[in-house]
């Protein structure tokens, strides 16, 4: 009999959190689940801790890979699971022993979205929550998504396996940054039904260092910038109006300010791609952009790094 929800954790050099984050999942109220445990070629302890777990309980599969990169451990997760819905967790990250009650309360959506804690320490009060617009309308849902203003990864969230299948949905492994931001946009367009709780049910760690959203390079801004393409072609075709073009330019120029502000070396390629980026802003500024952003693109266009991060930061 299938389960539930299949739960998709690709693991890599996590030795220190991984017991935690499947632990999380052990304590689920609702029994009804499978856990994917997708080693992506770890060095250190985190392969064995994922057999181990596996020796404990059934439920949990485990897969070992050589090293590819995120993307390809999940697309592995996805051609796996078994359960009705899917689930993604990163392996320094916490799922409430609640959450997989949602996809009992909203049994008849396609997808269901819900908020997340930003886990910056074990002290709680240093911590703080991300509370997700109560979306009605999948207009305004996908215009947040497409502007970058709500949480874009697939994690905290649960996602029907048949959306997948129907669609042939999967990650991109050349994109190393985005890829995820690339996959929800497609999973919420594709989606009839959608709920969206305003509840914190995933922990969000931001203690862990190594993490890859820790650390920025050309590879990963380059990845960022082709996700965004991908994102405004798709929506310029599908959801031609005033409004979506008004978030394929916020979009667009947030990820400029994100290259032009970044601390990669100026080696050639970077270079190469601030040039491409600044002749994209410079069209972006006629369109029908915020005050704020035109004044921010502005500053980035004349290169006032200060003024911007002030600006930011207010």
């Amino acid at each position: 009999m299938c389960p539930l929800v299949s739960i998709i954790v690709p693991v890599y050099n996590v030795e220190k959190y991984l017991s935690t984050c499947i632990n999380s999942i052990l304590s689920q109220s609702v029994l009804d689940w499978e856990l994917l445990l997708i080693d992506d070629g770890s060095n250190d302890r985190s392969g064995f801790i994922c057999d181990d777990y596996s020796q404990i309980d059934p439920r949990i599969r485990v897969f070992h890979l050589t090293n590819g990169g995120v993307s390809n451990a999940r697309n592995l997760g996805i051609d796996n699971a078994r359960g009705k819905w899917l689930c993604f967790v990163d392996a320094d990250d916490c799922l409430d022993s609640r959450s997989i009650d949602l996809c009992l309360k909203y049994e008849d959506c396609d997808l269901i979205r819900f908020s997340m804690e930003y886990v910056y320490s074990e002290e709680s009060v240093n911590n703080r929550s991300y509370n997700l617009t109560s979306y009605t309308s999948k207009s305004d849902f996908l215009y947040d998504i497409i502007s970058r203003n709500t949480i874009l990864g697939v994690c905290a969230g649960f996602y029907k396996r048949d959306l997948f299948e129907q669609y042939k949905i999967r990650f991109n492994p050349e994109i190393s940054l985005g890829e995820d931001w690339l996959v929800f946009a497609q999973l919420v367009y594709r989606a009839n039904l959608f709920a969206v709780d305003t509840n914190c049910y995933y922990k969000y760690n931001k203690q862990n260092d190594a993490s890859c959203t820790h650390a920025m390079s050309l590879a990963k801004l380059s990845s960022l910038n082709m996700a965004s393409t991908i994102i405004c072609e798709m929506f310029s075709g599908n959801l031609c109006n005033l409004r979506t073009a008004k978030a394929i330019s916020s979009c667009r120029a947030k990820i400029g300010y994100q290259i032009f502000l970044s601390k990669v070396l100026d080696d050639s390629d970077f270079i190469c791609l601030k040039k491409q980026m600044k002749l994209s802003l410079k069209e972006i500024l006629i369109s029908d952009l915020e005050i704020q952003q035109k004044v921010l693109l502005i500053l980035v266009l004349i290169g006032c790094r200060k003024i911007i991060f002030k600006l930011l930061r207010s």
